[in-house]
């Protein structure tokens, strides 16, 4: 079976450009980076008392 799709298939290379590759990596980097800093910032900001409702 796989023999016979293996006649059905039709092998092309993918051409994508450096700067294409490029492009995606660092739109990947850039969304990671604010996605992981913006909650880790806005955790900071308040302090764990605040968070926990009680006081000191």
């Amino acid at each position: 079976m796989w023999s016979a799709l293996g006649l059905l298939g039709v092998w092309s290379g993918v051409v994508v450009t450096w700067g294409t590759v490029a492009a995606v990596i660092g739109a990947s980097a850039l969304l990671a980076t604010v996605v992981s800093v913006l909650p880790a910032s806005l955790a900071l900001r308040v302090r764990p008392v605040e968070l926990a409702g009680t006081r000191e």
